[in-house]
């Protein structure tokens, strides 16, 4: 390994550096016992500044290939023992080692830079190892063959800490800043942010994908479900039937996500669903058993069954704990609701899926299990649901609610419900949270809620012709090889005014 010629030799080599990655990567429990130890605390910062005053380290190409080989192999090792620590009778020290994470992390640096350089030097200006779901710009200048990972820093004299944008994280909620809200919180909420930092990464990614969902389903009303922040925190701090799509699709959300990773064995609290016959009593019902079609046939239980069970529960451990306590005010009962109704969109739908096995496909026996549905039927079903909420007033005893019309019956378990008027959304409004409609493209063909008569509040449209590209007249090439030419078309397009 080489230094630079005209700096003295680094401090801090590319192992040491690797040994901070490990560090920062390790499993929770180690990094907070490290951070109670005053000395360990800034041991990060400790080393962006020393590896600042050694800059231009640079390293040969041929160390940089025999360290990548090494850290895959390791790699692989901790992947599997990490793997093992999961089944019956397993020890579980092995959890608490560095993940594999970390040597992953590093060879995802090092692979673009081996075609492009005999020599690869680090820039330690802005250095900082990301986390597990940052998605960074790893491209390389001609100028200057470096991988750059942005530092992060302090806020200058006079900067609000509050007003620089994070970086380098794309989902729209986060679990840490969740928790930091909470941390005088007892209870499972706490047990959860504290101990369980696999679970908090799959309830990012179903908020993120309610939000995604929830923007589909409206992308044609006047309001589009939007995730401006001025805008959604308007939204929800009301009782409309918006509101109640939001908290209702952010539930279902969060439960399959879950769900979904412990069926893909991402997270080493659970697993594919065991007991599908035989649930325990006071736990959560099983699902139907499948439809008379395949019970006349000779089939077993089998497969891994979507572990839903376990996504419910720590669904509600996380979105419904905080309001337990507030569970005799009418907005905490009608979130509480919401957030049921979201999850039995997904309970109440789950489907079985069979394989069938014997000669020449004769299904002489087939193995079944539970699976649930596309989320995007989940998102149709919400949104009939939103279509027929229904308005509640708060009862007369206080602790629940009832229809504002008597002769409408009461609601559903699986039912939206809400208590204020939603606004028109046409015109902007900072006290609703609308942003209007002005700019938004309408059909000027439908009579539905993306008509311009609808979408644009009767205040009219203006028409352009826009040009787009296309790929058109695709051919096959032998082998293999799909050849398409470009073509340019014309379409006009409507614009609220």
């Amino acid at each position: 390994m080489a230094s630079s010629s005209t700096k003295s030799p680094p401090a801090w080599t590319i192992e040491k550096v690797i040994e901070f990655i490990e560090l920062y990567q390790a499993h929770p429990i180690i990094w907070d016992a490290t951070r109670k130890d005053r000395k360990n605390k800034n041991l990060l910062a400790d080393a962006w500044r020393t590896i600042q005053q050694n800059m231009g380290m640079n390293f040969s190409i041929e160390d940089l290939k025999k360290k990548r080989e090494s850290l895959m192999s390791k790699s692989r090792l901790y992947r599997k023992k990490i793997s093992d620590s999961t089944r019956p009778g397993s020890s579980t020290d092995d959890i608490f080692k560095p993940n594999w994470f970390a040597y992953e992390l590093m060879d995802r640096f090092l692979a673009p830079i081996y075609d492009k350089s005999d020599t690869v030097t680090i820039n330690t200006e802005t250095m900082e190892f990301p986390n597990e779901d940052s998605n960074q710009d790893r491209s390389f200048s001609n100028e200057e063959q470096a991988f750059k990972i942005e530092v992060p820093r302090q806020p200058k004299n006079g900067e609000n800490r509050k007003s620089r944008k994070a970086s380098g994280s794309a989902v729209i909620l986060d679990p840490r800043m969740v928790c930091k809200k909470n941390r005088r919180t007892r209870g499972r909420l706490a047990q959860i942010c504290k101990n369980e930092t696999g679970l908090l990464k799959e309830i990012t990614k179903g908020v993120t994908l309610g939000a995604t969902e929830c923007a589909y389903q409206f992308r044609n009303r006047r309001w589009n479900c939007t995730t401006q922040r001025r805008s959604m925190r308007k939204i929800l701090v009301r009782d409309t039937r918006e509101t109640g799509f939001v908290n209702a699709i952010t539930a279902a959300g969060v439960t399959y996500a879950i769900t979904r990773a412990c069926t893909a064995g991402a997270l080493l609290e659970c697993s594919c669903e065991k007991d599908v016959t035989k649930p325990r009593r006071g736990r959560i019902s099983p699902v139907p058993l499948p439809p008379s079609s395949v019970e006349t046939d000779r089939w077993q239980w089998g497969g891994c069954s979507d572990n839903i069970r376990f996504g419910l529960q720590k669904s509600r451990e996380f979105m419904d704990s905080r309001y337990r306590k507030r569970s005799d005010n009418i907005k905490t009962l009608i979130k509480l609701h919401n957030h049921n109704a979201g999850r039995l969109a997904i309970k109440n739908n789950m489907r079985v899926e069979c394989k069938c096995h014997g000669l020449s496909g004769s299904c002489t026996l087939r193995t079944c299990w539970w699976r649930m549905p596309a989320f995007r039927e989940v998102g149709n079903r919400l949104r009939d649901r939103f279509e027929g909420a229904s308005k509640v007033i708060s009862n007369n005893n206080g602790e629940g609610f009832m229809p504002e019309s008597p002769n409408l019956k009461n609601p559903g378990k699986k039912d939206i419900i809400y208590s204020e008027e939603s606004p028109d959304f046409c015109t902007p409004n900072m006290k609703t949270g609308s942003l209007g409609t002005e700019g938004r493209q309408c059909n000027i063909s439908s009579a539905g809620t993306d008509s311009c008569d609808q979408l644009c509040c009767r205040r009219g449209y203006v028409q352009n012709t826009i040009t787009e590209s296309e790929n058109c007249n695709c051919q096959f090439k032998w082998c293999c090889e799909v050849i398409c030419e470009t073509c340019y078309i014309k379409r006009d397009v409507q614009t609220c005014l």
